[in-house]
């Protein structure tokens, strides 16, 4: 608990900051893009009718920008992986343009325009950054049923993604294959209850939990305004190797003592 509080302390101290100078509290600047590549796929017209009026016009601009390249909206039956992966051009190529364009066209209208949000002052890349976040939001709240689809379809990517890398399934495949023999070697009650050391054991379950817990959050996390594509994934495997192979370890070390 100690040496959680030291090592939160700087990081809760980077975040506020980042929140008094950008009025975004985090350690990178996840924020409107990334949710703009997500939600710019739920836009369809009729949609776009129930956002609030401040949202409407930087909403059809992305939404034409998608319909140009012969995008459909995503659908609650339709395949999420398709819409995966147009998240990168959702991004730079259509909603990062259109709120550039409607910062211009905004920072050209008299102050007391009512359609000039508040903070016009403020750096550009901050101010369309907000814009994209708040009509994400506003997407998000007018269709959650799709955004649930989209967070368990990109963690269920993730899932199916582990069988993609040598350092998961090969691990995993020795895992399974010792256990049987495991099973075997230690199946009286004398050769299972010698030699467990408590410390062992408790090792690695707590090897499991960081593995498994960290895997889990992280890809959670991700889902939530992404998809676990592979520079994000890669990172989310970092200790599910070692939970696995320390198992192996354990396991065939009790074998060999068995019949050593």
């Amino acid at each position: 608990a100690a040496v959680a509080a030291v090592t939160f302390l700087p990081f809760l101290m980077f975040c506020s900051w980042r929140w008094i100078v950008v009025g975004h509290f985090g350690v990178v600047s996840f924020g409107g893009p990334n949710q703009a590549g997500m939600a710019a796929n739920f836009l369809d017209p009729q949609l776009v009718r129930e956002l609030p009026p401040e949202h409407r016009r930087l909403a059809r601009i992305i939404l034409r920008g998608r319909r140009e390249r012969g995008w459909k909206t995503m659908q609650m039956s339709s395949s999420a992986v398709e819409h995966f992966a147009q998240y990168s051009d959702n991004i730079w190529r259509i909603a990062l343009p259109a709120a550039q364009r409607e910062y211009k066209r905004m920072r050209a209208l008299p102050e007391g325009d009512a359609e000039r949000i508040e903070g016009m002052d403020r750096p550009a890349r901050v101010v369309q950054n907000e814009m994209l976040s708040r009509l994400s939001r506003a997407t998000v709240q007018s269709r959650p049923a799709l955004y649930f689809k989209w967070v368990t379809s990109a963690q269920v990517y993730g899932l199916r993604q582990l069988t993609s890398y040598l350092w998961i399934w090969a691990p995993a495949l020795l895992v399974l294959f010792s256990v049987p023999i495991f099973l075997v070697a230690t199946r009286s009650a004398e050769a299972r209850e010698s030699d467990l050391d408590p410390k062992i054991l408790s090792t690695l379950i707590a090897l499991l939990v960081l593995g498994v817990g960290y895997f889990a959050a992280y890809l959670l996390l991700v889902s939530l305004v992404s998809f676990p594509f592979e520079r994000y994934f890669v990172s989310l495997t970092l200790f599910l190797p070692s939970a696995l192979t320390a198992q192996m370890f354990v396991m065939w070390r009790r074998v060999l003592r068995q019949f050593g």
